[in-house]
């Protein structure tokens, strides 16, 4: 059986890239046991303390540990969910309120003025 050298002689064989250095195992530090329970209460702080284990962990040559992934992803899940509440709050006290819009519905009728637009035909919202 003929070897691929053979069969195309124009090209070389390529020599495989070096593998990287193995890593120590993970190690479940403070920080990352702290970033994924904070996650649940402080998202930020967890996404911060994740974080830093992960970078941590990095520079002394081991693995991050699987709970400060787990807490940066937790974290970062949290912040949105924590933002999408306070706009959520926040569009609802834009709201005009319904009790103030009948009061004032009923105050125009008693007066005898004119209604405000948001007020139906016979005065009511």
């Amino acid at each position: 059986m003929a070897n691929l050298t053979d069969l195309y002689p124009e090209r070389e064989p390529q020599a495989r890239p070096p593998r990287p250095p193995e890593l120590a195992p993970s190690k479940h530090d403070g920080l990352a046991i702290t970033a994924f329970i904070t996650a649940f209460i402080v998202p930020l702080i967890g996404v911060i303390l994740g974080a830093v284990s992960i970078s941590t962990a990095h520079r002394d040559g081991r693995r991050a540990s699987g709970l400060a992934a787990a807490g940066v992803i937790l974290g970062i899940i949290g912040c949105i969910v924590y933002i999408a509440v306070i706009v959520a709050v926040v569009k609802a006290h834009a709201l005009p309120d319904p009790t103030q819009q009948y009061v004032n519905c009923m105050q125009a009728q008693l007066n005898g003025t004119t209604p405000p637009a948001y007020c139906g035909q016979n005065g009511n919202p």
